[in-house]
Formats: C-alpha cells, sequence, structure tokens
C-alpha cells in the first residue's frame, strides 16, 4: 500500500486534472513469516519501516509487527487516510478461496473506511468485492468498473423459458444504448435475449452479432459462465418497451445466476423553432421544446416514459 500511495503522489504532481484508480486483488490476509536467521530475515524483505526495531525472530514477535502494521495502516492520517486523501479511488477484489470473510475485514476496512479504519470516511473512498473463483473474479472486475450498478440475482430456470428466471428491463426513446454482464451459476447455462416483440435471441457461447431492426446486438462469452453484450439504438421506434435476459439451466440449482445491466442515456432538449429570436427587454414570446438524440435526430415523446427527466 506504501508503493501505492508513492506511485499515485508522483503520479498526481504532473496531472492536470487527476482522476485515479486503485485496484487491489489480495487474499485478505495480513500476515508475516517468523525470520529466526538473518538469511530468512533477508530473503522475506529484511525489516518493516512500521516497526524498525523488531527482528520477527519469533511468533511473539511477528504478533506485534501485525499489531503496529494494522495500526499504522488504519490509525488516524495513517497509510489508508494518505492514499484517500490523494482523491484514489479504491476497489477492493478479495479472491476468497477457503478463507473464512473474516479474513477479508482488513482488506474491506481500508478500501471502504469501515471497521474503523482511518478517519476519512466519507465519502466511501471505494468498493470491496468478494470474488470466490475465476468467473466471479471476472465478473467483480468487470462490474466494480461501475460501483454504481449493482449486481442482481435471478433463479435460473430449468430447460425452458420461464418468467422467475427472467430479468426485465424497460427501455424508452431516452436510452441510446444497454451494456450487460452476466454470469451463469453453471456451466452450460444458457443465456437469452428475450426482445421487445417477445422473440428470444439465444447469446450463443464465443462472440456474435445480430442486427434486430431497431438495434444492433453484439455479445461475448468471456469464460464458459461469464458473458457480456451490447445493445445499441438504430431506430427508436422499434426499440421502446420491456425486454429480458433470461437464464436457462439444464438441471435445477440453488445458486443463482448475477448480472449488472447499464442503461446509457441519449437525450438533449432543443428548440423547436428556431425561427424565434429572443431579446433583452423584449417581450415574451412562447417557446416549444422539443428532445433529440445525439445525432440531432428528434425523439418521438411518444417514445419516452413517465420515469424520464
Amino acid at each position: 500500500m506504501d508503493g501505492a500511495r508513492r506511485a499515485f503522489s508522483e503520479r498526481i504532481a504532473t496531472q492536470e486534472n487527476p482522476c485515479n484508480l486503485l485496484m487491489w486483488f489480495s487474499d485478505g490476509e495480513f500476515n508475516l513469516n517468523v525470520r529466526d536467521n538473518d538469511s530468512k530475515l533477508q530473503r522475506w524483505g529484511g525489516l518493516k519501516p512500521w516497526a524498525p526495531d523488531n527482528k520477527l525472530a519469533n511468533r511473539a514477535q511477528v504478533t506485534q509487527a501485525l499489531e503496529a502494521g494494522r495500526s499504522d495502516l488504519c490509525r488516524p492520517g495513517g497509510l489508508a487516510d494518505q492514499l484517500r486523501s490523494l482523491d484514489v479511488a479504491t476497489i477492493g477484489l478479495g479472491l476468497a478461496v477457503d478463507l473464512e470473510p473474516s479474513a477479508f475485514d482488513l482488506m474491506r476496512g481500508i478500501t471502504t473506511g469501515s471497521a474503523s479504519c482511518g478517519q476519512i470516511t466519507q465519502p466511501t473512498p471505494g468498493e470491496f468485492i468478494m470474488a470466490s473463483d475465476v468467473d466471479d473474479l471476472i465478473f467483480a472486475f468487470i462490474t466494480a468498473l461501475d460501483p454504481v450498478t449493482e449486481p442482481t440475482t435471478t433463479q435460473p430456470c430449468v430447460d425452458t423459458e420461464c418468467a422467475e428466471g427472467t430479468r426485465t428491463f424497460v427501455l424508452d426513446g431516452s436510452i441510446g444504448a444497454v451494456n450487460a454482464t452476466a454470469k451463469t451459476p453453471l456451466d452450460g447455462t444458457r443465456i437469452l435475449l428475450r426482445t421487445r416483440t417477445g422473440d428470444s435471441i439465444e447469446l450463443t457461447q464465443g462472440t456474435g452479432e445480430q442486427n434486430l431492426g431497431g438495434s444492433t446486438l453484439a455479445w461475448e462469452w468471456l469464460t464458459p459462465q461469464v458473458l457480456t453484450f451490447d445493445l445499441t439504438r438504430v431506430d427508436a421506434d422499434d426499440w421502446a418497451g420491456p425486454w429480458g435476459i433470461v437464464f436457462i439451466a439444464s438441471e435445477a440449482t440453488d445458486e443463482l445466476a448475477k448480472s449488472t445491466i447499464t442503461l446509457k442515456g441519449d437525450i438533449a432538449p432543443t428548440l423547436v423553432d428556431r425561427a424565434v429570436r429572443l431579446q433583452i427587454g423584449a417581450e415574451p414570446v412562447a417557446l416549444q421544446l422539443g428532445t433529440v438524440d445525439r445525432n440531432g435526430a428528434r425523439i418521438d415523446p411518444e417514445t419516452l416514459s413517465e420515469e424520464t427527466v
């Protein structure tokens, strides 16, 4: 962590508008080995800067050094606060294989400010995500880049489509594109995209593209269990309505599918009657506003939902 702090300090000094992110992968354990001879002491990095007089020669000294290290990380003004003061967002990815959740308490505290770790805790300095296998790790890595969107869980259908195994999302004319990431609970679980017309398109393993008329669809399986897809609007008239992601497993399972959906807005106000001239001190005039997309094409108000602001 101290190396990261130094690297970001040097980086920020040369940036006009700093915007930095630390991605931290760890098994969660803060641990030290006993170094009962000079050879082991040098092999494992020598003395620790937060406990320079501690030789780490026995278990009791190691315990003392660990306590001193935790204190140095989480004390007010300590290493965690120093990193936060640089306005560096931290995303911690815990590699949970055979460890108890408590093994990640320190890592979670450093990344999120929980467990009284540090003094700079508002706004929340980062995000902590647990990953139990490679698929979880890849899913967590992708979704961590959009910490505002929380993953949703879905109970997969068995063999055929069902309402319980479908995650529905609704599009209107204000949305220009959709990005989704999904993780299946079992190898062989199929994922379908249900369109606004009720048709279903299977997103087969590998990569694929399809023109849906009012939109284009592109997908990629990053692993046998992790899929990403992009849906991009072409024609608002064939776009608005309910869509869905359908998970279909070959056998019943208690494990749940996970997915995140990011809706990307594409709408701006525009003056309909551009012949109207506005002048300071002139009489009030009636203005009519409309909506357009990023290309200046008119968006029909009928395609907008009540939630569009």
